[in-house]
């Protein structure tokens, strides 16, 4: 059952509390008993053949360790061949935000989903359990419930964020504070302890890259390799990286308009985000604010065919004005809609890293039924 908590909310609070702050120091280790794993079932989605799930309990709050405590789920697969084992390889997908579960999906052929389980090679499986821990207040570890926002147009539109992270506070006090890269790093630390495991090595991907670093800076005593893919800066808040990906939405969008003969939703970029971004309205009440792909010739409307270039040159400069006009009438006249409920925008915000997703991805987002979450 899904609960009434915004999904939007663990991403809002997320963002605004793993900041990207400067590296914390070195960890003076202090003694722990060894943490108990629970095992589990895995969620439905994981279904990478060897996948096990499990949990421990670690305190909610790091400078009260004898406080109030919570659950920190993780997936893992065992190195093929023993004798080659090689050690524990953490990996992260980015966000902040995104769920390890993903990570351990292979393509389900029957629902046309995209596999969202890194390509290994044959010698990292056969060398590497591979581990994955569930970020603290998402779903499969403590998750972080938040009650409904109310408030009036005006101040939902201007400060959503701040209204999210109340609401929090009402429902679970003080848990949304610890919610930070640091906090994220030592429950990795408390899942190696629980896994006797002396050294981990690391695959960051994207925000990950961030919270790698962060665990190697601060147990550098239990880190063995790190590889860091698609480096995120941590100079950067979260607004200012959002823009570094419009490149990635709009190859999309480009590739898809490449082969309109297969799925018939444009044959330019910016018709295909036209495609996509009514398809998000349909799915959510509210339009996405992503901006379109500058527009071509044949992207002018027939009147204004005369124009040519020049016409598409004008709309391209008119184009984030007139997405963000949108946007602002569509959340007034749908009071709590938020586009990142489209399931439609979520499937392209997290694929569009992926090209070899691609055709997957078009191919949901081209049926003509709304796109909906799997339970």
């Amino acid at each position: 059952m899904r609960s009434s908590t915004p999904i939007l909310a663990v991403a809002v609070v997320l963002a605004s509390l793993v900041a990207y702050s400067a590296v914390p120091d070195p960890v003076q280790a202090a003694p722990m008993t060894r943490p108990a794993i629970t095992q589990e079932e895995c969620p439905k989605n994981v279904n990478q053949p060897g996948a096990s799930c499990g949990r421990i309990e670690v305190p909610m709050d790091y400078a009260s360790p004898n406080g109030q405590k919570i659950d920190i789920g993780f997936v893992k697969t065992a190195a093929s061949k023993f004798e080659k084992r090689r050690g524990a390889l953490f990996v992260n997908p980015g966000g902040p935000g995104g769920s390890v579960y993903n990570l351990f999906t292979l393509q389900n052929s029957a629902q046309g989903s995209p596999e969202t389980s890194p390509q290994w090679s044959t010698e990292v499986r056969e060398e590497w359990d591979i581990v994955a821990v569930q970020p603290r207040g998402l779903e499969g570890s403590t998750k972080l419930n938040c009650g409904e926002v109310s408030a009036g147009p005006i101040d939902q539109v201007r400060r959503f964020g701040g209204l999210i992270n109340d609401a929090c506070n009402a429902k679970m006090p003080g848990y949304a504070a610890t919610l930070t890269t640091e906090n994220t790093a030592r429950d990795w630390d408390m899942v190696r302890q629980a896994l006797g495991e002396e050294k981990i090595s690391i695959y960051g991907m994207s925000y990950g890259t961030f919270l790698g670093s962060v665990y190697a800076t601060m147990y550098p005593e239990h880190t063995d390799k790190v590889v860091l893919d698609a480096g995120l800066n941590p100079d950067n808040d979260m607004s200012e990286s959002i823009p570094s990906r419009i490149g990635a939405f709009h190859d999309f969008f480009g590739w898809v308009s490449q082969h309109d003969d297969v799925y018939h939703m444009g044959t330019t970029p910016r018709a295909v985000y036209k495609s996509w971004a009514d398809r998000v309205k349909q799915e959510t009440g509210v339009s996405p604010t992503l901006p379109p792909p500058a527009a071509e010739e044949e992207d002018v409307p027939e009147v204004l065919g005369f124009t040519g270039s020049a016409g598409a040159e004008v709309m391209t400069r008119v184009d984030p004005m007139a997405v963000h006009v949108e946007w602002t009438l569509t959340q007034l006249t749908h009071l709590g809609a938020k586009q990142n409920e489209s399931e439609s925008l979520r499937l392209v915000k997290i694929g569009t890293a992926f090209p070899s997703w691609w055709p997957a991805l078009a191919s949901i987002i081209a049926r003509p039924e709304p796109t909906t979450r799997p339970h």
